[in-house]
């Protein structure tokens, strides 16, 4: 009785030493060992991360301090490029968003060792480089990336910029993983692409009639009727804001980027529209 009770206690003890020596994994915190997923099913670790509604990534960062931030961004990546059912070009692509979004906050190369390729805003230059490098070292450099700008940002911003890089990732795993196209904002066709939300003024900074803009305003506004009616008027970008207005023009950005884009679309109310002098912008070709 005594020998076995002596084997049972030992069974136990070496039970726990071997529960104690596994890494524990906490949702959020950076993980660059390999994370077994299969199929389609990416993100079955953390649905959270395959949503493509930036508010709710905006509002889950708020109550975030900045090393969480970095952590889980850098996480996520991680997940993403471990997931067999992404191909290649679907990251290289997605690559590209990203690091063109990291671009659009961060523009001092001093945040990336003066490395004045980061700042590049050309996706498809990013794409492109991409496609030269294994799997594992546009992981390591996407990582580095987006860790380093958010160092570099104050915390409205380092908010902002985790909603939108948090939602060009949700969206590669379904993007087609299209080539390269020539230079620009957005890289290949990029019909539809979300460029982030920017800042407005009565001098507009999409849409500016004197310039040649255009813009109209409907009470059941969708993303998908603006940019249907930029695109099909020829302009290269187009702009939601207020619920209801859409905005139609060649350029965007020289007012910088808001934070505030946080309002339902009129006619979609899963969608968000802008906010006040804040455009929601998209390419439109």
């Amino acid at each position: 009785m005594k020998r076995w009770v002596m084997t049972l206690v030992a069974s136990l003890a070496m039970l726990a030493l071997l529960t104690l020596s596994q890494p524990a994994k906490s949702r959020g915190e950076t993980n660059y060992g390999t994370v077994a997923i299969q199929g389609s099913r990416c993100f079955d670790i953390d649905p959270g991360i395959g949503n493509t509604n930036r508010d709710d990534h905006y509002r889950w960062a708020q109550q975030q301090d900045s090393t969480k931030l970095m952590n889980n961004l850098a996480w996520k990546i991680g997940i993403l490029f471990n997931c067999s059912s992404v191909s290649g070009d679907q990251l290289a692509k997605g690559f590209g968003q990203m690091s063109g979004i990291i671009a659009d906050y961060v523009s001092n190369p001093a945040c990336f060792n003066n490395d004045p390729a980061v700042t590049g805003k050309d996706r498809s230059a990013h794409e492109r480089w991409a496609r030269t490098k294994t799997r594992e070292q546009v992981r390591d450099n996407l990582q580095w990336k987006a860790v380093a700008a958010m160092k570099c940002l104050d915390r409205d911003y380092q908010v902002a910029f985790f909603a939108d890089e948090s939602v060009a990732l949700a969206r590669i795993p379904s993007s087609d993983g299209g080539g390269a196209g020539g230079g620009g904002e957005g890289g290949g066709k990029g019909s539809g692409q979300y460029l982030g939300c920017w800042k407005d003024t009565d001098y507009r900074d999409v849409g500016d009639t004197s310039q040649g803009g255009y813009y109209w305003q409907d009470a059941n506004m969708t993303t998908e009727r603006c940019i249907a009616s930029c695109s099909g008027k020829g302009y290269a970008y187009a702009a939601t804001q207020s619920s209801s207005y859409c905005f139609c023009g060649n350029t965007y950005g020289k007012y910088g980027r808001a934070d505030n884009c946080n309002m339902k679309c009129g006619g979609d109310s899963g969608q968000t529209c802008g906010g006040t002098y804040a455009n929601s912008v998209y390419r439109a070709k």
